[in-house]
């Protein structure tokens, strides 16, 4: 094969390749599915466990994921202090959801 029909063949090649790497965060169409709404209750629960608060999960207002060595989602959730029933804020949560059953919480901050 000559030189200059390799390198065109690599040139048409390479972007496909890239192409089919690049991660795309995707929305999330029902914030009520069951995986979703256990994606989030996880990620209070987790951030209860390492602050020390006493968030209530109430909903998940938004959220968007990607796939990517699992899936991660990114959810705007509604909760509650416990502690103060009237204090409902939204919190922005990352969690990483591997495919072999572990999750990881990456993110969790209140929402401005």
């Amino acid at each position: 094969m000559r030189p200059h029909v390799l390198l065109a063949l690599l040139a048409l090649l390479v972007p496909l390749v890239v192409a089919d790497r690049i991660v795309v965060w995707k929305p999330i169409n029902s914030t009520s599915d069951p995986m979703v709404v256990d994606t989030a209750k996880f990620a209070v629960s987790e951030h209860n466990e390492e602050a020390k608060t006493n968030l209530v999960f109430e909903s998940v207002v938004e959220g968007r994921y990607q796939v990517n060595a699992g899936i991660y989602y990114e959810l705007v959730v509604k909760a509650k202090n416990d502690s103060s029933p009237a204090s409902t804020a939204n919190y922005v949560t990352v969690v990483w959801d591997h495919h072999l059953g572990v999750r990881h919480l990456i993110d969790f901050y209140k929402k401005d």
